[in-house]
């Protein structure tokens, strides 16, 4: 007689139950790194192409400083003719012209960004004006500022749906200030959170370099501070 040996029922099912529980205490882990790390590529790559764009307007124009160019003077190269509403904008015409645009949505409304109340990663739902400034109020060569106290978000210029999902919205600072970028990686898409996918960064006004805001990251509804944790971190975002 030959002897045949194999599991029993109740083996298979242990073992069946307990990969089940690896399985369920590892695989969001994972998703959520793999989520963040798409987050972080997409906002690393997208702030390089913005770089490279502004190189690349200095060089078409001439220029030596980047608050000299049309984005600024909004005295469109070529002579091209004003927009539709028969004023020229020069901002507009730079990232209709330098990305690759699919949706252009109005000042003020919420038909870029996601509609509902952005997070901080601490879990507040509110935008605080710093200590010191009333609402409305910005330094001298700062950016207009967007967005809302209960934490929706409106920019005050027009934003953009990019091809690749992200929604972007650009401010141009008075007295050739800085520009301030404010970009959500993946549009309307959870989770919303400021330094998830929410993040603010700045342009600056002269070299067209970026440069990271100020704040806290981990308490800023649109992700504030982050940039500069990110990029002084091998670009991992482990905040």
């Amino acid at each position: 007689m030959i002897k045949k040996s194999g599991f029993t029922l109740a083996e298979v099912l242990i073992t069946m139950s307990i990969i089940g529980v690896v399985s369920a205490l590892t695989i969001p882990a994972l998703m959520q790194n793999y989520q963040q790390e798409a987050q972080t590529v997409q906002l690393r790559k997208f702030s390089n192409d913005f770089v490279n764009a502004v190189d690349m307007l200095i060089t078409e124009e001439g220029k030596t400083k980047f608050y000299n160019t049309s984005v600024y003077t909004d005295v469109l190269p070529n002579n091209k003719p004003a927009g539709p509403e028969g004023n020229a904008d020069g901002l507009a015409y730079f990232i209709e012209n330098h990305f690759r645009v699919t949706t252009t949505c109005a000042a003020e409304g919420t038909g870029c960004f996601a509609d509902v109340a952005y997070r901080a990663i601490n879990g507040t739902a509110t935008e605080e004006p710093d200590e010191g400034e009333g609402e409305g109020e910005t330094e001298e060569g700062e950016a207009e500022s967007s967005g809302g106290t209960n934490g929706v978000f409106k920019c005050s210029n027009k934003s953009y749906v990019l091809a690749n999902g992200a929604a972007i919205c650009v401010i141009k600072g008075e007295n050739k200030g800085d520009l301030t970028v404010y970009m959500d990686t993946n549009g309307k898409e959870k989770p919303n959170i400021g330094g998830r996918d929410m993040f603010t960064f700045n342009i600056d006004g002269a070299t067209g370099n970026i440069k990271g805001t100020s704040g806290g990251c981990t308490n800023s509804v649109y992700g504030d501070g982050c940039y500069n944790l990110l990029a002084g971190n091998a670009w991992k975002m482990d905040y």
